[in-house]
């Protein structure tokens, strides 16, 4: 019984362990190096896009194809995440962090999920989900920030930038 006990307390502070690692492993600064809005795929990294057959016909014109993607690119590929020790949250449009999309806080309710409380660049306040995994040392996020397609998030893989 005492053995029991034992291994229960070392595998009930193990799995705390664990999951501290993971909500303390997400503070930092991270950069955008891929896009997924469930129509556009966007890879910052190599400059690519690929776009899925429901969206080729859509934007069947090229010119209008392209000002779609172009759209996406301008608005996410260069985006910066911060995540604080103080459980706040921001989300730059670029590196120069001139621009603010989102400021607010966050708090997990899980732990792969993020609710944030935050004020868009119009001052507007909302409630937003974020869902996150750990892919090696990068992270992957889900999140409705921009226009979802199908009620999908957009996935944003994440690199640390510090």
């Amino acid at each position: 019984m005492i053995l029991k006990n034992t291994v229960f307390i070392l595998l009930t502070f193990a799995s705390i362990f664990a999951s501290s690692q993971d909500k303390k492993s997400i503070i930092g600064e991270w950069k955008v190096i891929s896009i997924d809005n469930g129509e556009i795929y966007l890879n910052t990294k190599t400059d690519s896009v690929s776009t899925t057959t429901e969206f080729d016909k859509k934007y069947s014109n090229k010119v209008v194809r392209q000002d779609a993607i172009a759209e996406v690119r301008g608005f996410s590929s260069k985006n910066e995440f911060v995540f604080t020790e103080n459980s706040e949250f921001q989300l730059y449009m670029n590196s120069k962090r001139n621009t603010k999309y989102l400021d607010g806080d966050y708090e997990f309710t899980s732990d792969n999920n993020l609710k944030l409380k935050v004020k868009g660049r119009t001052g507007k306040e909302m409630q937003k989900e974020l869902e996150f995994e750990f892919i090696d040392n990068l992270l992957l996020v889900k999140f409705k920030f921009l226009a979802t397609r199908k009620n999908k998030p957009t996935e944003y893989l994440l690199e640390r930038i510090k």
